[in-house]
């Protein structure tokens, strides 16, 4: 929270609070739109008939649910490793930069985070259940969370394949047929409940409602998610110190890997291999579809990320069992590394490193006030309005769009009294705010002469006197 409350509110933030103050049914429609499912959406907007739409209660939510997933994620490891290894692998859980990121990020992936690590602990009770009646319940209750899950990120689902590979993998290797059926008919049942939406998702993924700033999974952003989980910085950013850490990360684990291994007993590795597979699988998974279709984003990643801390945690608790110097030697370079990223993150906060800028839409809403006395806001796309529409509410926000119709993340705006072909459409003002990203690009009507342009990183305003009463 001291982080987040620092950021300014940015487009996909906007989007959620805009779409969370729209009426319950509504939010169906616009999601079926969109490119994530309605369930954060609704919690968004019970959460805000409780407690308000202030910045400090939106991020609450999100950081709660943060909070919430490290604490099962200790559940988890307590469960399957005991008590002082859940303990000494807390700290990689507290000090993610990449956890911390997106627990106040006022979208959905606190939630998902939630949902997987929940859904991977019922998932490890059902195993471990010896009551058959008790294991279906378990499963049962598995089956709801998987449902919820995708019904509110659909990339969830990637963690959903990671446990039928795993399940696969302990029903062969330790021949536990009995766990078999109840997760098959569980999977049916989770399918059954996400079936009524499965047109408006199959639709959204072979239509164009797909972020443009999505990529391919290559080298370049493998080593994007490396420098993401410990530095906190993105892969372009390539110095002699980060390469250096990513380096020093990945020996250290392969050593407190090796060391877990041969320290770790009979159960515990198979739990091992499900930390293993929470992470590699997705990988594995979006590195062959997005070659097909361009759809990663290393937000997309913020609800496995909470494995891949887990994991590592877990396995520097285990190699700390012998009196193995070289292990706590490579454990204490990974918590240096991962503070080295929580200051990152302090310095980085919400920088937009797709659209490689730093959202500054609360300072230059700031600037704005003077509509208050009469003047007209106008901003060049719908994106800009969203953005504004958060801070500013007692002036209509103008903004420039070819269409009246408009469809995916701005499709609530369609058909809005507020949006105009062009700046001649305006109502007549005598000063006219024009906010536009990076440079001008709408023509500017002659009558128009320039009073002043201030730009706050990528984001400008430029009054215009107009002449007009």
């Amino acid at each position: 929270l001291l982080i987040g409350l620092q950021q300014s509110v940015w487009f996909d933030e906007a989007y959620s609070i805009l779409l969370a103050q729209q009426p319950w049914g509504e939010i169906v429609r616009l999601t079926a739109e969109d490119v994530h499912p309605p369930v954060y959406y609704w919690l968004l907007k019970g959460w805000m008939m409780l407690f308000g739409s202030g910045e400090l209660a939106l991020r609450s939510m999100s950081a709660l649910l943060f909070g919430a997933s490290i604490f099962m994620a200790g559940l988890l490891l307590k469960k399957c490793f005991g008590s002082k290894s859940a303990l000494l692998a807390l700290p990689f859980l507290v000090l993610a930069p990449f956890l911390l990121r997106y627990g106040f990020e006022i979208r959905m992936y606190s939630l998902a985070s939630l949902i997987g690590i929940t859904a991977t602990y019922v998932l490890v009770a059902a195993v471990e259940e010896k009551t058959r009646q008790r294991r279906w319940l378990l499963f049962a209750g598995y089956a709801l969370l998987v449902a919820f899950g995708v019904y509110t990120l659909y990339f969830v689902a990637l963690l959903w394949i990671a446990h039928v590979a795993w399940l696969a993998w302990l029903a062969h290797k330790d021949r536990r047929r009995d766990i078999v059926l109840p997760a098959l008919v569980s999977y049916a049942a989770s399918f059954l409940l996400f079936v009524p939406w499965l047109p408006v998702f199959i639709a959204g993924a072979s239509g164009g409602t797909i972020a443009k700033v999505t990529s391919e999974l290559g080298f370049e952003n493998l080593y994007g998610i490396m420098t993401f989980l410990f530095l906190y910085q993105p892969s372009w950013e390539v110095t002699a110190l980060n390469v250096a850490a990513v380096l020093i990360a990945i020996v250290s684990i392969a050593y407190v890997a090796l060391q877990a291994y041969k320290n770790a007993l009979g159960e515990e590795r198979r739990y091992l291999a499900l930390l293993g597979a929470y992470f590699i699988v997705p990988v594995l998974v979006l590195i062959i579809v997005t070659h097909v279709k361009p759809v990663y984003l290393e937000r997309y990643m913020a609800h496995i990320a909470i494995g891949v801390y887990a994991g590592v945690g877990v396995l520097a608790a285990l190699a700390l069992r012998g009196k193995n110097t070289l292990a706590k030697v490579a454990s204490g370079a990974l918590v240096v590394i991962l503070l080295i990223g929580c200051v990152s993150l302090a310095r980085y906060g919400n920088y937009n490193f797709q659209r490689v800028h730093e959202p500054t839409v609360e300072q230059v809403a700031a600037l704005l006030e003077d509509c208050e006395r009469g003047s007209l806001i106008f901003a060049e796309g719908p994106q800009i309005a969203m953005e504004l529409g958060y801070y500013i509410t007692d002036c209509p926000i103008y903004f420039f769009n070819e269409t009246l119709e408009m469809t995916g993340g701005f499709a609530m705006l369609s058909g809005s009294p507020l949006r105009v072909a062009s700046a001649e459409e305006l109502p007549k003002a005598q000063t006219v705010l024009w906010v536009y990203y990076n440079e001008p690009v709408r023509e500017v009507p002659n009558t128009f002469v320039e009073q002043g342009d201030t730009k706050i990183e990528a984001l400008g305003v430029i009054e215009y006197q107009t002449g007009e009463l």
